[in-house]
């Protein structure tokens, strides 16, 4: 497995910000501009996966033809067309067996491809990265690629499934040119369970946009707690993520209940929306936490909550590497999360954050205390926090990683042709 940026015997390089952007625009190139095709199955959430391709998009159409497909509409198509990215949609169900569905959204996605005729298709999340990789060799796209988000599988799966997905994986890592992770942690995950070998896997770290943070975090703070009618002095958690099973906010629930009577002035924020809204509306309803533990719903301003804010807690059980996580920790907030895949990357527990184990409510809570109780640690950890993503985990820092992996398939891709190597269905998906 490999670092992009990495070369050829293997020295992992890490991209920094400075100059990213300008070497970028400064380098010539040395392919004519590609056309670029992302299929993603769900538009209708700003998650971490959608922002990465959002991201991805914005940052290749300076040099390069660029689309996208989505399985179903909502603010990431509104957000493509906005920066003037086709963006069309593509029904895919985005759950593990639908036949029918999936057959008819593997034929569409076949002719429109053709009708397209991309260099690449670089795909994301589970049911797209299948389907979309699938069509794509059926369309005789050049270059497969897909990026892994989040681990399909999970032991908290049935064994049947678990083993179903992998089979799956395995299938499709035999038409995909390479696999791209957005942390370590999955791609040595990929390799333990056989899905491919560490060759076939790359590490491209997602990139913020740090420019969407404000600048003045006083008058932000200020601002943000008039709105929700909080007090000036108040201690202000929060979280951020789809509400959702694998997110655990029944736990953050109970770290709540468990702290807010012995401080007065804790209020807990969750942003997010999803299927677990309104159940636990009604959980926060029956503890009694109403006036304290606020559901901001879907937002667009996650950026200035976060400024907002005096710690941020995540309590999954499941995550790839968490966006809202790496953005809060560039705030400066310290973090108290769980100790759960890729986490560990970025949270060094009792340097940049604290690590407790998934479902320990009790220990979150302890390390939040501490946190509340120590004001030259949450500055601590915060500084700590913010010097580790601030660098390394920029959009041109992610874009010029991608931009190297597209670069070397398409020259083999082109190496091989002139070679009468490329085979008539392209299913072997290895130029």
């Amino acid at each position: 497995m490999r670092a992009e940026g990495a070369t050829e015997g293997g020295t992992t390089v890490t991209a920094s910000s400075g100059g990213n952007q300008q070497a970028f625009l400064r380098r010539k190139r040395r392919t004519a501009p590609l056309k670029i095709t992302h299929i993603i199955t769900e538009a209708d959430l700003l998650g971490g996966a959608q922002l990465n391709t959002l991201f991805s998009l914005q940052f290749q159409q300076r040099s390069h033809g660029v689309e996208c497909i989505v399985g179903n509409d909502g603010p990431l198509r509104e957000q493509c067309e906005r920066s003037g990215i086709a963006c069309a949609v593509i029904s895919m169900k985005n759950s593990l067996a639908t036949p029918v569905t999936d057959v008819r959204s593997l034929v569409k996605l076949v002719r429109f491809l053709r009708r397209s005729r991309p260099d690449i298709v670089h795909t994301h999340s589970s049911k797209a990265g299948v389907i979309g990789r699938i069509a794509a060799r059926l369309a005789r796209v050049p270059v497969v690629l897909h990026t892994m988000h989040a681990m399909p599988f999970n032991d908290r799966q049935p064994v049947y499934v678990q083993r179903a997905i992998i089979a799956l994986e395995r299938a499709m890592t035999m038409i995909t040119d390479e696999q791209i992770v957005v942390a370590d942690t999955l791609g040595i995950d990929l390799v333990k369970h056989r899905v491919c070998t560490p060759d076939q896997v790359v590490t491209v770290v997602s990139g913020i946009d740090f420019a969407r943070f404000p600048k003045d975090y006083v008058d932000c703070r200020r601002s943000l707690r008039d709105e929700l009618g909080l007090p000036p002095h108040a201690y202000v958690i929060s979280s951020v993520g789809h509400l959702s099973r694998r997110k655990a906010h029944d736990v953050l629930l109970r770290v709540a209940s468990a702290l807010i009577p012995d401080h007065p002035q804790l209020w807990f924020l969750i942003v997010g929306g999803g299927s677990l809204e309104s159940a636990l509306r009604a959980e926060i309803a029956f503890l009694g936490l109403t006036d304290r533990v606020l559901l901001l719903g879907v937002r667009d301003d996650v950026p200035r909550i976060l400024a907002a804010s005096d710690i941020f807690v995540q309590t999954s059980w499941q995550e790839g590497l968490s966006r809202s996580l790496v953005e809060a920790m560039y705030c400066g907030l310290p973090v108290v999360a769980t100790d759960v895949n890729a986490t560990k990357e970025v949270v060094r527990d009792g340097e940049t954050g604290f690590l407790v184990r998934a479902g320990d409510h009790a220990a979150m809570a302890a390390r939040i205390k501490e946190l509340l109780a120590d004001s030259r640690l949450r500055e601590q950890l915060g500084r700590g926090g913010r010097a580790a993503v601030s660098e390394t985990r920029t959009v041109d820092a992610m874009g010029e990683a991608l931009s190297q992996i597209y670069e070397r398939h398409i020259a083999r891709y082109r190496r091989s042709s002139s070679q009468s190597r490329r085979f008539p269905l392209g299913l072997r998906g290895k130029y």
